[in-house]
């Protein structure tokens, strides 16, 4: 067996043990340790919550850097401060996301 196909295989099984493993935390041991339908519906509201705003945060930074980061590459000029580039533009979608959600606070 190839090693592309063996770890084909290995990745499929670590997702379906980590399906079946989320599967048994929410269904039976969250209602062990939450007792009320409340804190459970919030826990996975905040967890909902924050996977929407990773998405936002960055900015879409990601995609910047991996468009230029080769050709700006150099460790002598400490890669031109694109480092310090990404750092801003996430702390710059914190606080807009923030100032977005403290807005509809009032609102709401």
């Amino acid at each position: 067996m190839g090693i592309i196909a063996k770890q084909g295989i290995l990745n499929s099984v670590f997702s379906y043990i980590g399906v079946l493993l989320g599967f048994l935390t929410i269904v039976y041991v969250q209602p062990i340790f939450l007792k009320s339908t409340e804190i459970i519906g919030l826990t996975r509201i905040l967890v909902s919550f924050s996977f929407m705003a990773a998405i936002f945060i960055p900015l879409g930074i990601g995609s910047v850097t991996v468009r230029f980061f080769p050709e700006i590459k150099n460790p002598e000029n400490k890669h031109h401060g694109h480092f310090f580039m990404i750092f801003l533009f996430c702390l710059l979608g914190s606080a807009a996301l923030s100032l977005f959600f403290f807005s509809l606070k009032k609102i709401l």
